[in-house]
């Protein structure tokens, strides 16, 4: 049996998300420091297989077009 490979999911507080991150050791510096910045700007973090994160919705956050 293979593991699958899993991956990290950062979303902002109205659920958009922020970035999206494989769970691999040459990456591990760059996601902590990603999801350290999300979790400081009110956002969480979710951890999924690739698979499900690549079919999550990604868009564009509605607030980003107001603020523009």
């Amino acid at each position: 049996m293979t593991a699958e490979a899993m991956a990290y999911v950062g979303r902002a507080s109205c659920g958009c998300v922020q970035f999206l991150a494989v769970d691999a050791p040459e990456n591990r510096l760059e996601v902590v420091r990603e999801m350290a910045e999300c979790i400081r700007n009110g956002g969480y973090v979710e951890r999924m297989t690739v698979a499900a994160a690549r079919e999550a919705p990604h868009h564009s956050c509605p607030r980003d077009a107001v603020a523009e």
